[in-house]
């Protein structure tokens, strides 16, 4: 959420300059610049301690930070899907309002300020509303794969890591665009398109307004959240206070090897977790001072009288304990620039309020209606928008109350046990045993595209039903399946459901959304997309009819990718190469993986390709002899050559495997094409004649050197010459 805020701050400033610049008002900067005074007021609950509390992490890691975007980017259909917002008192986990999509209404008001543009005399209002869509329709494309170019050449754009902190500015931009669209209407009747978009604004997410923080966070009503968690079948310590990300924000001293698990830290006591914010700890035989498995932080206290101070390793060691008790308790006091940050935010907020009724008073003529008994509301100095703000205010909350109240209606559903109350795919399956635990899918739904290209993200949200009380956590998987080959093109263990499932109520259902990202090799098939639960001790969960443990939902139609400049996926070594039958070789891969290598081929179809073509690879050594052949059609046999679609690339991967007893020396791969059926080679002939990385029309890749120890002295991209 800072980092948003200080990103609007520069978007705003270069506003104020703008305005500076082009109009040269003094009243309006001096105006602009109280405005930006008062938020920066309000808000400083946010930027106060966000800038003074760096010191106590280790924020220059986010500088080396690189997040792979373009497994990140949304498609249109995400930007432009809507999921209503709902209220079920049926669901252990209740979906929350759409945050990562565009939204419906800030579509319609870009379409608004186009149309209206042809109609608009003021070419100064047009061109503020025209500069709204273009700054909403560019900070989109941003979040788009089109865009990747521009990610490529702006490095610094990595350090917004997530796509979705884009888009409330391109709702900056739909605003001045609803503006607009509202300005050319007549005056008498600019409230009609005012009212709509407004309205259109506020329902969706209504419900969430003023929430009732009983109702949505009863079932974390548990006397503690474990100390252990598994994690891909290994059990490790749950502390709350971990970021095992990228450790930017990991507490100064603290190492990330100990955050990962990757070394055994020094002997410290846990802690048993009531919130991310208070945890007691069983104290230890008494011993004077002790750690906790806590990372310090000045912003941690301790009861009991006892003293928190930096111990070994970044944790808290307890020099004094505490005075009385068997148990200690650790609680989030804050920093003293959250403190501060808290009570400027608080005066921010009344100046505000001031500030509005000042400008009332100064703008508007006071309200004249006298009633008897009462005094004139003039003498009191009422202005007159006071009376409606009021009412105004007033009437949301009595809405919002009865939201509450209400438990049937298009907000608030109370479905019945096993059954969720709107549409949803598939039959309810049941997957598990008595013998491990038993779960039923309820249902799932598919959230984008169902022909998405490499590089792109399936979405599908589950809905699950404990069928009887568990002693552990499941975890969801969810794979793009090939049952033929037994083989996962992708794959995604998510670490835990939201809502741990020791603690699920078998009478709700719980919502699990999950993220597969497509790899930029997944070849052009249609795949399946499965899903299933996996346990630390029993594996994947039975699955009736099923010997992968995995339950298919639908297929999924992997599009290819489209070549040309910009083009996903692009071969680490140009090798360009024709030949007769439509193909063209871009170029390859070559990567070492231990002992072995994968080889990557970039096939373009420039035109039909009339025959299947298999795929021969020999390795030869220093004098020429055959040591090790790979031969096989692209992708297990799954798509021949001849059904490859023209205009697109296909990503052949390989994996080779080194044979035993290898004598020292220099190796290299021939690369081809041939007819399985008349066993006749296709040629690659090089675009560039003088290309040393072809001969005998076949292409030449240098392993390296090699000896019966394994890769001594190997290339993980190799140039291809001899």
């Amino acid at each position: 959420m800072r980092l948003p805020c200080f990103i609007g701050a520069v978007i705003l400033s270069l506003y104020w300059l703008f305005l500076a610049l082009v109009y040269r008002r003094p009243g309006g900067l001096v105006s602009c610049a109280l405005a930006a005074l008062a938020a920066a007021s309000v808000t400083a609950a946010f930027w106060l301690p966000a800038l003074l509390d760096l010191p106590f992490v280790q924020f220059e890691n986010a500088l080396n930070v690189r997040i792979n975007y373009k497994a990140g980017f949304y498609s249109l259909l995400e930007l432009t899907s809507f999921q209503p917002a709902f209220l079920d008192s049926s669901a252990g986990n209740p979906l929350m309002p759409p945050a990562f999509t565009f939204g419906v209404i800030q579509g319609v008001a870009l379409i608004l300020c186009l149309i209206s543009a042809v109609f608009a005399r003021s070419r100064e209002k047009r061109l503020w509303g025209l500069a709204g869509c273009l700054l909403a329709l560019l900070l989109l494309a941003l979040t788009m794969p089109v865009s990747e170019p521009v990610w490529n050449s702006l490095p610094w754009l990595h350090f917004l890591q997530f796509r979705f902190r884009l888009l409330p500015f391109a709702t900056l931009g739909s605003l001045s665009a609803a503006a607009f669209a509202i300005d050319v209407w007549p005056a008498r009747h600019q409230w009609i398109p005012a009212f709509v978009l407004l309205i259109g604004a506020i329902l969706p997410p209504f419900p969430y307004l003023f929430p009732n923080l009983v109702s949505f966070t009863s079932f974390w009503s548990v006397e503690a959240v474990p100390g252990k968690s598994v994690i891909g079948g290994q059990e490790q310590d749950l502390d709350w206070d971990f970021i095992v990300g990228t450790g930017e924000f990991l507490v100064r001293g603290a190492e990330m090897d100990f955050a990962k698990g990757v070394k055994q830290g020094p002997d410290a006591t846990s802690l048993h977790w009531h919130s991310p914010h208070q945890a007691v700890a069983d104290l230890p035989p008494p011993s004077d001072p002790f750690l906790l498995r806590l990372h310090f932080h000045p912003g941690w206290a301790a009861g009991q009288g006892a003293v928190l101070e930096k111990g070994t390793s970044g944790w808290t060691r307890v020099s004094k304990r505490p005075e009385s008790g068997e148990q200690l308790e650790i609680r989030w006091a804050g920093t003293s620039a959250q403190r501060w940050g808290e009570t400027i935010s608080l005066l921010g907020i009344f100046a505000t309020a001031v500030g509005f009724v000042f400008l009332a008073r100064k703008r508007q003529p006071f309200v004249a209606v006298r009633t008897q008994g009462a005094q004139n509301a003039e003498s009191w100095g009422i202005p007159k928008v006071v009376v409606p703000l009021t009412t105004g205010v007033l009437l949301v909350l009595l809405a919002r109350y009865a939201v509450d109240m209400y438990t049937e209606g298009p907000y608030i559903w109370n479905s019945p046990p096993g059954t969720v109350p709107f549409s949803i795919q598939g039959d309810p399956t049941i997957i598990g045993d008595t013998s491990t635990a038993q779960m039923t899918l309820l249902g799932w739904k598919l959230l984008s595209s169902p022909t998405p290209k490499p590089g792109d993200s399936i979405i599908v949200r589950l809905f699950w039903r404990a069928n009887q009380k568990t002693d552990e956590d499941l975890h969801t998987l969810l794979h793009l399946y090939s049952p033929s080959l037994k083989h996962s093109w992708a794959a995604d263990a998510q670490g835990a459901i939201r809502i741990p499932t020791k603690i699920w109520d078998p009478e709700k259902y719980y919502v699990d959304t999950m993220y597969l990202p497509i790899p930029l090799d997944v070849p052009p098939l249609t795949l399946s997309l499965a899903a299933g639960l996996t346990s630390s001790t029993h594996g994947r969960l039975n699955v009736t009819g099923s010997d992968s443990g995995l339950l298919h939902l639908r297929d999924i139609d992997v599009a290819p990718i489209r070549p040309g400049l910009l083009q996903r996926a692009k071969p680490s070594t140009e090798s360009s190469a024709d030949t007769a039958d439509g193909l063209r070789l871009q170029g390859y891969d070559l990567a070492s993986q231990g002992e072995n290598f994968t080889l990557r081929l970039f096939w373009e179809t420039e035109n039909d390709v009339s025959n299947d073509w298999i795929t021969f690879i020999h390795m030869l050594d220093g004098h020429g002899e055959l040591v090790a052949q790979f031969d096989g059609p692209p992708f297990g046999g799954l798509q021949p050559t001849s059904r490859w679609h023209r205009n697109s690339l296909y990503v052949d991967r390989r994996e080779i495997t080194l044979p035993d007893g290898l004598v020292q020396g220099d190796y290299h791969l021939r690369v081809g094409l041939y007819d399985f059926a008349t066993g006749e080679r296709l040629p690659l002939r090089p675009r560039d004649a003088e290309d040393h990385q072809f001969e005998e029309g076949q292409l030449l890749v240098r392993l390296g050197f090699l000896s019966t120890e394994g890769l001594q002295d190997s290339c993980i991209i190799c140039s291809g010459e001899q």
